[in-house]
């Protein structure tokens, strides 16, 4: 999964990160160090595998102790498998094309049939 994270971060330059319903898987791009808890918030995101391009009026964030708010969250989902999602953690005034958002949600889709 890193790897993908590598290729799309030197595409749209925004923090990204994979995480389960429990903890961040891995990150590229900001500092979410692999196991670290998500918030109730992300978690029930990733348990309801809903695409969701976030609000600035109600932000939701990766983990309790960062500023960066999840600027746009894909699902990753799998059969028979544990939810994933990928979260795109844009920086203060950062906004992300449309073509940038395709870019991410291409990327989820490709983890998804590749990861079993």
């Amino acid at each position: 999964m890193a790897s993908y994270l590598s290729v799309l971060y030197s595409v749209i330059h925004c923090g990204i990160a994979i995480c389960s319903e429990a903890h961040i898987l891995v990150s590229a791009g900001i500092y979410l160090p692999e196991g670290t808890p998500v918030t109730e918030e992300l978690a029930e995101l990733v348990a309801d595998g809903q695409e969701l391009i976030s609000a600035e009026n109600c932000p939701v964030y990766p983990v309790s102790n960062t500023r960066q708010p999840v600027c746009a969250f894909f699902p990753i989902l799998r059969e028979d498998r544990e939810p994933l999602a990928l979260l795109l953690c844009s920086r203060t005034g950062q906004h992300l094309s449309e073509m940038e958002l395709g870019c991410a949600k291409l990327v989820a889709a490709v983890i998804a049939n590749k990861i079993k």
